[in-house]
Formats: C-alpha cells, sequence, structure tokens
C-alpha cells in the first residue's frame, strides 16, 4: 500500500512541474490500445468497435483483473472499473468521467491586444458497458463539459457557432470559454458469428492513422446503423449515417439545415499474411429526387458510383483503405480516395448552371510501437493530400424546375458544419509526426502537426461557414507528461504544453495541468 501511495505522491509532484493539453481538434479520439488490435488477425479500420464483434475487441472493453490484491480501494483506484456487476452469462461495467484541469491560455496572436487567460477544464460524465451473454453488447456514455480552450476556438465559434466534435455550444463570459455536451450510445447483436447488426448515436472513424480521407470523427456525432457479415477472408460492412448539412453558408443558429442521408459501402480482404484490404464508395443523395436513377442508386451500391454522371445535386465517392503490418518493421497504412460531386445553381433570370467538380484526396502513413526494438517506444508519421483535380460547369442548362443547390464536395460531406474527413479544404496538406515513450506507469508523448497557412479571416467575411474554409492552425505543436494510475479506465495524471499559430501571426501558447479519466472505452 505504502508503494501506492508513494506513485501517488510522486505523480503529484511531477504534474506541478509541466503543462500538458488533449487537442482534441487534432487526431481522433481513440482509446483502444493501439498496440494490441494489430497482429491479431482482425479489421483495424473501422471503429467504433463493439464487444460481440470478436475476441480482441471483448478483451479490451471487459478486460479480467490479473491482480491479486484484496484491499478493494486499491484494486479500484488502480487496476479495475470502479463498479463490476455479472457472472459469465452477462457483464456490467460502470466508471465515471471526469477531466479536471487548470488552464492558461496566452493568446498573442493579436501583438496590440494580447489575451491570458487563467481557465479551467470542467467535465463530469459516466459511461456503461454491457455485455449479455456472447450475443449482444451495449453501452452509452454522457459527458457535460465547461471549459476554456485554446484561442483559436474563439473564432471558430464566432464564424460557425459551434466547434469542432459538437453540434451545440453555449458561448460562457470569458475568452474563449464553453459549455458543451455529449451523449453517445451503441447496440450491437451478433445472432451467428459471421453475422452483427449495430445502432447507435456517435462519432465514427474509417482508417488506420490519425486522420481520415474517408470517414473522420472530426465532426460532431451522428446516428449510424451498421451491418457486418463476415465469409472466410472476407467482410461485406454496410453503413448509413444521418447528416445535418446547411443549405446556406451561414451560423449554425441562423443556417437553413436539411437533414440527408449518407451511405457507405466496405469490402474488406484480409489474407491473413500481413495485408488488409478496405474498398469502399460513399454517397449524399439528393433527398428530393425522386427519379428511376434516383431509387436505383439508393438501392445498388455500385450503380452509386456512376449515379452523379446522369443525375444532378448528388455525390459519390470511392477508393480503398490498405494496411500492411510487419512485426519487425512496423505498421505502413494508405488511402486513395476519387470524390465526385454533381449539382445546379440558379441565377438571378431562373436560369440553370450545371457544376461538376472531381477530386483526390490521399493519406500514407507509419507507425511503429516498439521502434529500433524498444518496448513502449512509438512513432507515427503521416501525410495527408487533398487535390482539386477538374472542375466543369454548363451555364443556361434546362433545369425543368429542379431544386437548386449550391455546395462542393467538402459542404455536402459535413455535419452540423464540419467536415467529415481531414484535412478539409482543396489543394492542401496535414503532415503529423507523434513520438511517445511508456515504461510502466508513466508516458511522454510529442506531436508535431504541419498544414498550410491560412488567411480565412482576413479574406472571407465571417458570415460563411463552410467546412472548406474552416480556421485551423498552421504549426501545431503538443507536448505531455502522463502517469497512468488505472490503465484499464485510463484514470491519469497529466501535463504539459500546447503551442500553435494561425496563418503567418506569432504562436500563442496553452498550458494545462489536471487529472482525469479515459474519453472512450470502446474506441
Amino acid at each position: 500500500m505504502r508503494k501506492y501511495a508513494l506513485l501517488y505522491l510522486i505523480a503529484i509532484a511531477l504534474a506541478t512541474n509541466a503543462f500538458a493539453q488533449d487537442d482534441f481538434t487534432i487526431g481522433h479520439l481513440q482509446n483502444l490500445r493501439d498496440n494490441e488490435i494489430y497482429f491479431k488477425g482482425i479489421n483495424t479500420a473501422i471503429r467504433p468497435a463493439t464487444g460481440v464483434e470478436n475476441e480482441v475487441y471483448d478483451s479490451l472493453i471487459f478486460p479480467k483483473n490479473d491482480k491479486v490484491d484484496k484491499n478493494w480501494f486499491v484494486r479500484k483506484l488502480f487496476h479495475e472499473h470502479l463498479f463490476i456487476i455479472g457472472n459469465e452469462k452477462y457483464k456490467v461495467y460502470f466508471d465515471p468521467i471526469f477531466d479536471f484541469r487548470y488552464n492558461r491560455l496566452n493568446n498573442l496572436s493579436d501583438p496590440a491586444n494580447p489575451i491570458a487567460v487563467n481557465g479551467y477544464t470542467n467535465t463530469r460524465g459516466a459511461i456503461v458497458n454491457v455485455k449479455l451473454s456472447e450475443y449482444v453488447y451495449l453501452n452509452t456514455s454522457i459527458y457535460e463539459n465547461q471549459a476554456v480552450l485554446p484561442a483559436y476556438m474563439e473564432d471558430v465559434y464566432r464564424i460557425k457557432g459551434n466547434i469542432p466534435g459538437y453540434a451545440r455550444v453555449k458561448k460562457l463570459n470569458d475568452y474563449s470559454e464553453f459549455d458543451y455536451a455529449n451523449a453517445y450510445g451503441n447496440v450491437s447483436f451478433r445472432p451467428i458469428k459471421c453475422l452483427n447488426f449495430t445502432i447507435g448515436y456517435d462519432r465514427l472513424f474509417i482508417g488506420d492513422g490519425m486522420h481520415s480521407m474517408i470517414l473522420s470523427d472530426y465532426a460532431a456525432p451522428m446516428p449510424y446503423v451498421k451491418t457486418s457479415v463476415k465469409f472466410g477472408k472476407w467482410e461485406y460492412v454496410n453503413l448509413v449515417t444521418r447528416l445535418m448539412q446547411y443549405n446556406t453558408m451561414q451560423n449554425v443558429e441562423t443556417a437553413d439545415k436539411t437533414s440527408k442521408v449518407a451511405t457507405y459501402n466496405f469490402m474488406i480482404f484480409n489474407p491473413q499474411n500481413g495485408w488488409q484490404f478496405t474498398f469502399f464508395e460513399q454517397s449524399v443523395i439528393d433527398h428530393k429526387n425522386k427519379t428511376f436513377w434516383g431509387g436505383l442508386a439508393q438501392g445498388i451500391p455500385v450503380a452509386r458510383i456512376f449515379y452523379p454522371i446522369a443525375v444532378e445535386n448528388t455525390n459519390a465517392r470511392f477508393g480503398a483503405n490498405v494496411m500492411y503490418e510487419h512485426p519487425k518493421i512496423g505498421i505502413f497504412y494508405t488511402q486513395a480516395v476519387i470524390n465526385t460531386d454533381r449539382f445546379l445553381s440558379m441565377n438571378a433570370d431562373s436560369s440553370y448552371n450545371s457544376h461538376t467538380n472531381l477530386s483526390m484526396d490521399f493519406q500514407i502513413g507509419y507507425k511503429n510501437h516498439n521502434l529500433i526494438g524498444v518496448e513502449g517506444l512509438n512513432l507515427q508519421l503521416e501525410y495527408n493530400l487533398a487535390y482539386h483535380i477538374h472542375s466543369f460547369l454548363k451555364n443556361n442548362v434546362n433545369g425543368n424546375g429542379k431544386h437548386a443547390e449550391w455546395h462542393t464536395p467538402n459542404t455536402i460531406n459535413s455535419n452540423y458544419g464540419q467536415s467529415l474527413t481531414i484535412p478539409k479544404n482543396q489543394d492542401t496538406y496535414l503532415f503529423s509526426a507523434m513520438l511517445s515513450y511508456q515504461i510502466k506507469w508513466f508516458k511522454i508523448m510529442a506531436m508535431y502537426t504541419l498544414s498550410p497557412y491560412t488567411q480565412y479571416l482576413e479574406t472571407y467575411p465571417l458570415q460563411y461557414a463552410s467546412p472548406d474554409c474552416f480556421v485551423h492552425t498552421h504549426d501545431h505543436f503538443d507536448f505531455q507528461f502522463i502517469y497512468e494510475m488505472n490503465p484499464v479506465n485510463r484514470m491519469q495524471w497529466f501535463a504539459g504544453i500546447t503551442m500553435y499559430n494561425l496563418a503567418d501571426k506569432p504562436f500563442d501558447y496553452y498550458f494545462s495541468i489536471g487529472f482525469r479519466t479515459a474519453l472512450r472505452n470502446n474506441y
């Protein structure tokens, strides 16, 4: 008991000498042990995971405690979930969620009016994971937050009316101070070994990297239905989501919103030799179109690839995610996506113009959880590119009273004005590098992200809220020191510093120190 108390005091002492910030707008909220899902022969590209999909995810969500300490307080503080109910037939795990930290925001972007704010993060919530026999899994969680966020979030909110990952946000009194909340839930049913159904409300992510060019959890959560069928080395996954999109480029509070349905179809080939191939197609089809082609495209996945060629006001994307893992060399991954987008716009004289956009997204990355043979030394490098290939315009076409809707591939692939892919802009790139080292309970992490300068605030009026005109940082550096008290629910003391800049302005600083539990257990 003295050993645990001593480690506890050491962690507090170290935390007072450093500062940290987990910037939720960069990367995704993956809390499954990344080094424990590879080299197991399973599909690693689709999040969130559910406990009945396979034994690997099940063991991470419902871990067995191999500690023999008989003291209840010590077990709960260092080794177990807070409440565990069940037997061999069912399991219920409950944990509180909290994130209590002191933040200091130094905004130097405007040298004539520098701002320093002593802030905080105050997150409270709870998460429940349930497994009924081997066939049913469900989880639910809720988060209530008040926080002083990095200074550029003030600009994001001023333009958008929300912040990344959250649809509804309330501005509080201080600079860059917000009140925001989210709730998540998933129910998964596996009637037979090769068939799985999942319904939920969650953030979704496709890929093996820090970011995704297919579907990223940068945007607010959305309702979805997922069906998975496995046959040998092949797996078919159908994913249907609902998106809330803006009809006009305005603030979230004033924009005219339209609910649309996006469908994804994945064909996964896992030959069990280190390679994994995921082919996909995705469409957001104009719900106002009731033609024969519209019905055909909604019913037949392959037809949707060619659908934008024949029909206005629709979008199709197709491509692949490829991953290769080698125990000694590491993990390589890549994504390639082709985007086609066609829509009508109406002129002042009620004539129509036909627009067709063609663009490409590309990602390549590498990660190694035991770099140069050192256990716990983790390196990840990633490059993302979004490239506009060509635009076609036909003036004065015959619209025949059809619905006119101005959009871009980024606005139609968005939820509450937040892009579904990263990076967000066309003709731009995003480079990320992360290096961390963990030994027992202690972890040091450094991350750097580079994207092109943005002159958004100087060149665009604030009423524009298109996802491809979003405020984002140019250089972004994050350093953290973490003491992980409980690896099961990720209870951590942490500290560190974030430095970032917008456009060609000076660096801003964001310091943090705090105590938190995992954001997610199944993600």
